[in-house]
């Protein structure tokens, strides 16, 4: 499974595991502020659950193999489902209307109505001074 992750490196839980538990108590402490901000009295039970997280991920951070076993496969597969709906909606939404809007007021950018010739090359003109070779970029 961590193969999938960092391929061709062996799994080093005790270095994974400590982030993922200190990320777990920092997800759980959003939800503790977000829970006491609307007055709800489960924030104690949240607070406890991120103070417990801390705790084992600095202590003794291989509790945490089963959680993470369980939650990496699963955050693949999200991570998978989150690049192509983000990328369906970037294409869609952004580049779509932007290659309309190019075609609609700047016409053939690529002159390829002309059929004419045997190429679609444009000849570069060519600076002949020392200035151009020295500073290329």
């Amino acid at each position: 499974m961590d193969e999938r992750i960092r391929p061709g490196l062996k799994p080093d839980l005790k270095r994974d595991l400590r982030p993922f538990g200190l990320g777990l108590a920092a997800f759980l402490l959003l939800f503790t502020a977000l829970a006491w901000r609307k007055g709800n009295p489960i924030w104690r039970w949240e607070l406890a659950g991120a103070f417990l997280s801390a705790t084992l991920a600095l202590l003794r951070p291989a509790a945490f193999g089963p959680i993470y076993r369980v939650w990496m496969p699963v955050a693949l597969f999200l991570g998978r489902v989150n690049t192509a709906v983000l990328m369906g909606v970037f294409y869609y939404l952004i580049m779509t209307p932007y290659a309309l809007l190019l075609k609609a007021l700047a016409g053939d950018l690529l002159d390829e109505r002309l059929r004419d010739r045997d190429s679609y090359w444009k000849p570069a003109a060519r600076r002949k001074d020392l200035t151009s070779y020295r500073r290329q970029f």
